[in-house]
């Protein structure tokens, strides 16, 4: 049984689970040629619906793990605007609303804690 101690070709790939269809980042191991997730987990080759070709610049990567409802949440969202083969757009516009958000939430908080109560 392969260790898929050596892994390359990382590229993001349309796959098929559960009914459902996502994107994801893919690296394939260079022992055994299985595709692997960036969490090491193998994803059947006949799962594997398409390679994802994309042009982007001034983009950047960010890997992060959230919850199964969240995940499927944010599913739900880019399947419901339609985005096609390009769910950064929506992906981007949801961490800035966040990120604006969590700031004001967190400068409101601020403010609490620096006023001085008068008598």
């Amino acid at each position: 049984m392969c260790e898929h101690l050596e892994v390359s070709n990382f590229g993001a790939f349309y796959i098929e689970t559960n009914g459902k269809k996502r994107r994801v980042t893919l690296g394939k191991c260079d022992s055994c040629d299985a595709f692997l997730t960036l969490d090491s987990q193998v994803v059947p080759k006949n799962d594997i619906i398409a390679e994802a070709r994309t042009v982007k610049e001034n983009m950047r990567t960010i890997v992060t793990q959230v919850n199964s409802d969240l995940y499927d949440r944010i599913l739900d969202i880019i399947e419901d605007e339609r985005v096609g083969d390009d769910p950064s757009k929506i992906m981007t516009e949801l961490i800035g609303l966040g990120l604006h958000h969590y700031s004001r939430i967190h400068k409101k908080d601020l403010r609490k804690e620096i006023e001085i109560p008068t008598a």
